[in-house]
Parts: C-alpha cells; sequence; structure tokens
C-alpha cells in the first residue's frame, strides 16, 4: 500500500523530465499559483572583481627551507575593480593595505649628513660645529663651491681646488674653516644644496640666510627668502628688513673677495619699495619704536628726508632724531652735549622741517635742546610768529637748499597698508610701476576707460561710413 501511494504521488507532482548535460533524472517540481516562475532581468548582472594574480618570485628572503620545513613567501596581489577607476593593494596573509613604494631618493638625500664617502669637512663659526660634506655633490653647483672655497681659510682649499680641477680620486678628507658664518644658517644651505629642501620659522632667520644666498650664488634660495620675507612683513619688523637689505655688511661680516648674485636685484629692489611704503603709511609707529635708535645713519637718513611721511606733527620726526643721536652717544663713549650731538647727527639735522611746526612745539623741541644757534633761533621763531610779514630777515647761507618750510606731501593715491598687527600679506596687492609710483586697482575706473574707448572707436566708424556715402554720391 505504500509503495502505491508513493508512486501515484511521483506521477502527478514530480514528473520526471531528462536532463540533457547531466543524461540523467532530474526532478522537478510542478509550477502552481503558490509559486509563479521567476522572470529574468533586462539589467546584467554586476560583474564580479577580477583577481589579477602576478607571477610569484621564490628568492631566498621569501621561501626557506629549514630542515623538513619550508616557509611560504607573502604574496601581494593587486584588485582592480571595473567600477571604479582606483587600484587597491591588499596583502593576503592579514588583509592589510599597503601603499606602492616610492622612488628611489637622489644622491643629495643619501649623503645628507652622512660621513660615506665624505671628502670635505667644513668648520664653520667661532663655536667651530663640524659638517662633513662630499665634492661629488657640492660640484654639481660650481659657482656656490668656488665661493666656499674663497670664503674657506687655509691652504687646504686650494689644494680642493686643484684635485677637484685634475678630478682625481680623494685620499685624505680636506679640513676647510669658515669663521664668519653662522653655523645655523650654513646648515640650511648645506641643507638646501644637497636636497633641494629649506624652512623659514621667522622673518628674522630668514633674514639671516638671505645674504648668504646671495653670496654662495644660490638664486632659487634667495627667491624663496625674499617671498617669505614680503608676506610677512609689517610694521614691528619693518626696519629689521629695510637694515638686512640695504646694510648688509653690518650684520653679515664677510671677505671683500666674495662678490654677491645679481640675479635677483629687481625682487629686492621691490620688497625696498613696499618696505618704504610701510614706513610712510605708519610713520608716527614707525620713528617712535625703539628699534629707531638702533638703524644705521645712512638709513636713519633716508627715513628721515622722506617728503611723504605721514606724521601727525613735525615734533615727531625731531624727538626720534635727538633719540637716535643719545644713543649714539653713548654708543660712542661720548658727552650728551649739543656739540656732540650735532656732530654724530651731520645732515640729518638739517633734514627736520623746522618751519612746518607750531611755534609752541619749536620751543618744547629744538629751542629746548639747543641744538641750534641763537642766529638760526631767532630767525626761525620770528618767522613761525609771523609768517606773513616781510620784515623778517632771510634765513642764513647754510639752510639754503634745505626743505625746512615745505611740508610734507603724502602721497594720495596709495592703497591702505596692514596695520601693526596684521601682516601685509592679508592687505590689498600693490600695482608697483616703474615711476616708483603707486596707483590702485580700481575697477570702475577700467570700466570707464573701455566705455570711452568703445564710443571713440564707434565714432571713428561713423565718420568712416558717411565719408564713403559722400564719395558714392559723388560718383
Amino acid at each position: 500500500m505504500y509503495h502505491h501511494i508513493l508512486s501515484v504521488w511521483h506521477k502527478k507532482c514530480r514528473p520526471r523530465v531528462k536532463d540533457s548535460e547531466n543524461g540523467g533524472v532530474a526532478w522537478r517540481r510542478k509550477n502552481s499559483s503558490k509559486h509563479p516562475p521567476r522572470r529574468r532581468s533586462s539589467t546584467p548582472p554586476t560583474p564580479r572583481p577580477t583577481l589579477l594574480l602576478p607571477p610569484m618570485r621564490c628568492t631566498e628572503t621569501l621561501c626557506s627551507d629549514t630542515g623538513n620545513t619550508t616557509t611560504a613567501p607573502v604574496v601581494t596581489t593587486r584588485v582592480q575593480h571595473r567600477e571604479a577607476d582606483a587600484t587597491t593593494y591588499l596583502t593576503l596573509d592579514n588583509n592589510s593595505h599597503t601603499l606602492p613604494q616610492p622612488s628611489a631618493p637622489s644622491p643629495g638625500h643619501l649623503f645628507y649628513n652622512s660621513e660615506d664617502r665624505s671628502d670635505i669637512t667644513f668648520i664653520v663659526g667661532q663655536e667651530e660645529w663640524r659638517f662633513p660634506a662630499h665634492s661629488f655633490i657640492l660640484g654639481k653647483t660650481q659657482s656656490t663651491l668656488s665661493a666656499l672655497l674663497k670664503a674657506a681659510h687655509g691652504s687646504q682649499a686650494d689644494e680642493l681646488q686643484t684635485r677637484l680641477d685634475l678630478q682625481s680620486e680623494p685620499v685624505t678628507p680636506v679640513v676647510l674653516k669658515l669663521s664668519n658664518m653662522q653655523p645655523e644658517v650654513f646648515e640650511q644651505i648645506l641643507r638646501y644644496i644637497y636636497t633641494g629642501q629649506v624652512t623659514f620659522l621667522t622673518v628674522d632667520s630668514t633674514l639671516r640666510l638671505l645674504h648668504p644666498s646671495r653670496i654662495y650664488h644660490l638664486p632659487l634660495l634667495t627667491t624663496h627668502c625674499l617671498k617669505h620675507i614680503s608676506t610677512n612683513v609689517n610694521t614691528s619688523n619693518v626696519l629689521i628688513v629695510l637694515s638686512h637689505l640695504l646694510c648688509p655688511e653690518i650684520h653679515h661680516p664677510s671677505d671683500d673677495t666674495l662678490e654677491e648674485c645679481h640675479d635677483n636685484d629687481n625682487e629686492r629692489n621691490e620688497l625696498v619699495f613696499k618696505c618704504f611704503l610701510i614706513v610712510d603709511h605708519h610713520a608716527d609707529d614707525v620713528l617712535q619704536s625703539e628699534l629707531f635708535e638702533t638703524l644705521e645713519h645712512k638709513l636713519m637718513v633716508e627715513i628721515v628726508k622722506r617728503d611723504t611721511l605721514q606724521v601727525s606733527s613735525e615734533a615727531v620726526v625731531f624727538d626720534s632724531v635727538m633719540r637716535w643721536a643719545c644713543r649714539a652717544c653713548k654708543k660712542q663713549r661720548k658727552e650728551l652735549t649739543s656739540e656732540n650731538k650735532c656732530s654724530i647727527l651731520g645732515k640729518a639735522l638739517y633734514l627736520v622741517r623746522y618751519l612746518t611746526m607750531t611755534p609752541e612745539e619749536f620751543i618744547r623741541g629744538p629751542v629746548s635742546h639747543g641744538i641750534l644757534c641763537n642766529e638760526d633761533k631767532e630767525v626761525f621763531q620770528s618767522k613761525l610768529n609771523n609768517p606773513s610779514s616781510p620784515s623778517v630777515g632771510s634765513l642764513p647761507d647754510r639752510w639754503n637748499g634745505w626743505k625746512i618750510a615745505e611740508k610734507r606731501h603724502p602721497q594720495q593715491n596709495i592703497l591702505p597698508l596692514a596695520s601693526p598687527d596684521v601682516t601685509t600679506s592679508n592687505s590689498t596687492d600693490l600695482a608697483v610701476m616703474p615711476s616708483n609710483s603707486v596707483q590702485p586697482v580700481n575697477s570702475n575706473t577700467k570700466r570707464t576707460d573701455r566705455k570711452k574707448k568703445s564710443m571713440s572707436k564707434k565714432l571713428l566708424n561713423g565718420v568712416g561710413d558717411l565719408v564713403i556715402c559722400v564719395i558714392q554720391l559723388l560718383d
């Protein structure tokens, strides 16, 4: 009975169908309303990632036989996804991401701060820091190497030069002394020659690096220094920047035989001009700072004689000049008398615009300090009290040619610079003209100029058409 029921169930519910592929019998359930047939989707299935295995290489470091056991190598595979262009690198052992190997380092990176194959030893500064170097790397910059050899003290510099000219192999390391160079600055120069990298921390450190880069003929390094200084110059450090740019021999004593590289003169002059613009716009803050007392005489004269100083009063200029004279007398171990002050100031005494002061400022300033003689005091006071009176006597001959009665005229069309707390990098760019004047870049003026040009073109075209019509009528 059981076998009969089973055979009936096979015939009705599970009819047998031949399987053409396997050659056997496959069982198929009858279609019913509970299980409708599946419809095929029109969209193709998403492709699976293709696994590309590179050829396995069994080396001594990867495969090692120790007795009867063998260590299998770690296989690194690259999986490419067709949906994305990016490639990921996987390792089969721990499924961790590994970046592709970097390119080979340059010889400078390999031999920087290395004693391997070092044939030059630099002893730098008064503290005598020791720096190993390599002639085959320094020889790539012939101008720099020749400048280093000129600055080096000792007979071994000539020996190294002859050996480099003959291209002979190094026998013993050559010791070169650079006593006038600062060790921190030389370390930056050496790192730049080897690796092409330089780090700017502050404006002071960049200024210490600027002049040696010009002395040792590294124009690209000089460009980087000038750009960093121009970005970070402001009213608090503008006098230091001007002192390093205009008086480098004070901050960097070196041999007179070394010549500067003049490839960056235009960039240097633009930076000097920008610094003087900052001095003009913030004259009160700059003149009243303590750094003004430490300036060199020629730089102090260059600032005081400027016609574009935007000072609130000429008394500010006179007080700054007197403070500078007092510090100079102390530095030269002289008494603080009016005669010593006048002798130290020299022509800077005639650069103050005395006749633009008020009578009160003149009494409180030049008269109280006693730097003018009695004749000058009487003439100046009479002119200040009665400026329009024709009976006032003329000035003494020693004051002829000096602008003591002309007011300082600040330039009107100059864009505002940064405040003392903000660097000039956040300010508007200045359009420096060849004639040492600055003009603002205004969009309204450009539009008006364009309109004028377009109107003139239309007028000329109209006149030309009219002339053509008249000629045709006459013909």
